[in-house]
């Protein structure tokens, strides 16, 4: 466990440094600028994510699929059948298996490609690209990139697509959102986003979602539960599954938490500074509207854990972008604000170093074999 943490607080201190050096000279952003500046960075993580071994709790899913596939066109068949995932991800891997034949060695090549979609958006919008490797690194980087392989891939496409609101193109952008339903279905909610995400929002609805939210969840409302006890039931087996799922076997999350009231604090934080925020390209919305709609997912619908669970990452990565312009912004107006949430990135990483289902381990070292890691995740999750 000790390999672990150091090996989580040494990738951290590492970004860490590439990011104060962003800063100490003063990157400004441009082609060649985000090349030079976020090359190292993305290696360092490429390495990290690339080289794991069994770590986190979906491989138990991934490492059997992965070597259920051969060449054959009836390999491919029968896990579409068998696993009944999404047909774009199980072709995905399909191709990466005729091309690397190793569980470990799909590992980083799914790595590279996730990091040069990385690249690409977070060129396009951050002012601190490196500030926001960081981030994501702390935020994100473990789930996206260990556990929920095809969301990751869905998100990454909706990311990349976003460009296409901001240039009102949007039979780009509905292609794109099509392909990221082929990695996973829940990337079809995307697509009203197109009409909303790049909008400004009333001053009245922005605070009024923050008002009603802490009403439902102090008061622990059940919204969800409401509304849908009222769907009838035991006309489909599926439907029945999905609604024990998400609303009998609720499990609640209400309370004050560190992670409730960090999310509040972002909150009245990115709505006093609305319409403050520009990234390379000027002007945009889009990374506050995304934090007002993970607001909504955590404080209006927690009374269910694994919606929770299942919705955040489609709007999680606005913390990349959020969080450097807040700091940043800050930096010279009040530093304890800007102090504060730096001690929340670096607490963030300490809680996913000492997580006993996160604990990382690397091919390049002895590490466990799927048959333990599996006994441990079940111990330990």
């Amino acid at each position: 466990m000790w390999f672990s943490i150091f090996a989580y607080l040494s990738i951290f201190f590492i970004l860490s440094y590439f990011t104060f050096n962003e800063y100490r000279i003063g990157h400004t952003i441009d082609v060649i600028g985000c090349r030079k500046h976020m090359i190292k960075p993305i290696i360092v993580i490429v390495l990290f994510v690339g080289l794991r071994a069994f770590v986190y709790t979906d491989f138990e899913n991934y490492y059997p699929a992965f070597d259920m596939l051969d060449n054959s066109v009836e390999s491919l068949l029968h896990l579409i059948i068998f696993k009944g995932w999404e047909i774009g991800f199980i072709v995905y891997m399909w191709i990466c298996k005729i091309l690397v034949h190793d569980y470990f060695a799909w590992n980083f090549l799914s790595a590279c490609i996730d990091m040069t979609l990385l690249y690409l958006i977070i060129k396009r919008y951050s002012k601190s690209p490196v500030f926001s490797l960081l981030v994501f690194f702390t935020m994100g980087c473990m789930d996206l990139e260990f556990n929920v392989l095809r969301h990751a891939k869905a998100i990454l496409i909706f990311l990349y697509a976003l460009r296409y609101i901001e240039d009102r193109k949007f039979w780009k952008y509905f292609t794109c959102i099509v392909i990221a339903v082929f990695f996973h279905t829940s990337a079809i909610l995307y697509l009203p986003f197109y009409f909303i995400l790049n909008r400004r929002w009333p001053k009245l609805v922005i605070w009024g979602i923050f008002a009603v939210g802490l009403v439902v969840y102090f008061l622990q409302i059940g919204i969800m539960s409401n509304i849908l006890q009222y769907l009838p039931i035991g006309f489909d087996d599926r439907a029945d599954y999905l609604m024990d799922k998400y609303v009998v076997s609720t499990g609640s999350a209400y309370g004050l938490s560190f992670g409730s009231i960090e999310r509040m604090i972002i909150y009245i934080l990115v709505a006093l500074n609305y319409d403050r925020y520009k990234g390379p390209n000027g002007q945009t919305y889009m990374f506050g509207n995304m934090f007002f709609c993970l607001f909504i997912v955590f404080f209006y619908l927690t009374e269910n854990v694994t919606i929770v669970q299942r919705f955040q990452y489609m709007f999680y990565a606005c913390y990349w972008f959020i969080y450097p312009w807040l700091i940043l912004g800050y930096l010279n107006v009040n530093k304890i604000i800007s102090v504060t949430l730096a001690c929340v990135i670096f607490m963030k990483i300490l809680i996913v170093s000492v997580a006993p289902h996160q604990r990382y381990e690397t091919i390049l070292l002895p590490h466990m074999s799927y048959e333990q890691r599996v006994i441990y995740t079940h111990e330990h999750f």
